[in-house]
């Protein structure tokens, strides 16, 4: 049995759910007083992108990128990310698109042989079955008409996935926060277009309390993420990861009444275990697994 007071990186990792959830709880609150996806997903960006720019500056650390071409993906498969997971926020549960946007290991034991050329334990297959299973529990697909929200956040699981890769090759040649920075950057920018178009909506007073919990709560994640994996292992702290799962569920029954029926907890539990095994028996490693969003 793990001593926490022995693991101080755990403590920091479920801190870190914590602020994450509390992000999707954010997002989805704004979204319920009116605010467009695009706007969120705007103010997201250019908040992050602005702290880490005072951050740079006052440690005197360049944000200048190597690989541009690399960024450029990694920020657009990132952005599509974050604005299925926004939009999926605003149309199914909150523990729902937290589970959905969690099932990235599945989709990057598929793909990082192919992108990455790295070898996969056949040991994973079984493992992929199971978490498809669970996926099809909580989704339950020909119930009833397509249900865009699910199909979002399962979605942004996988361009998280893609994402993570690209973060892998860019690692040789650019630090985190560069990655970070740009990736946060072109997500403002790129919602750009819809703004103009669609227009924009000034935020009251309760929807930019909404907003700056988003970016704080962001960025604490990050943090707090940060030192998790400094001080822990990999294989331990990512676990914890899925600490986010239930208390976003906690927070959508709390203070929208969403409720898991059987089926979804099977499902859930399904998906969790699959994901949570597929570090250890996929045979890459286990860094490729964490979250850099």
């Amino acid at each position: 049995m793990v001593k926490l007071s022995r693991h101080p990186g755990l403590w920091y990792m479920f801190l870190a759910s914590v602020c994450l959830s509390l992000v999707g709880l954010s997002i989805k609150y704004a979204l319920f007083l009116g605010l467009p996806v695009y706007e969120v997903v705007f103010f997201r960006g250019i908040g992050a992108a602005g702290c880490i720019y005072i951050f740079s500056y006052r440690q005197k650390t360049t944000l200048i990128g190597h690989n541009y071409p690399l960024l450029l993906a990694r920020s657009i498969l990132g952005t599509g990310s974050i604005f299925l997971f926004t939009f999926a926020l605003g149309n199914i549960p909150l523990g729902d698109v937290y589970l959905l946007n969690r099932t990235s290991p599945i989709f990057i034991a598929l793909l990082a042989g192919l992108f990455l050329r790295e070898k996969t334990s056949l040991a994973v297959y079984p493992l992929l079955a199971l978490a498809f299973t669970g996926v099809a529990l909580l989704v339950k697909p020909g119930s009833g008409p397509i249900n865009w929200g699910s199909l979002a956040a399962l979605t942004s699981g996988l361009t998280t996935a893609l994402a993570h890769i690209s973060v892998r090759r860019l690692t040789e040649s650019d630090q985190d926060q560069v990655i970070v920075f740009h990736f946060m950057l072109l997500s403002a920018g790129l919602m750009i277009p819809a703004i103009l178009f669609y227009g924009w909506i000034v935020p009251n007073v309760l929807q930019s309390l909404t907003i700056g919990g988003v970016i704080i709560g962001s960025l604490l994640g990050q943090l707090f993420m940060t030192r998790a994996y400094r001080l822990e292992p990999v294989s331990n702290a990512s676990l914890l990861t899925y600490a986010a799962v239930v208390l976003a569920a906690f927070w959508g029954w709390l203070f929208w009444q969403e409720l898991w029926d059987f089926l979804d907890f099977c499902g859930a539990l399904l998906i969790i275990t699959a994901c949570i095994l597929l570090p250890t028996v996929s045979g890459m490693s286990a860094s490729l697994y964490t979250t850099h969003d």
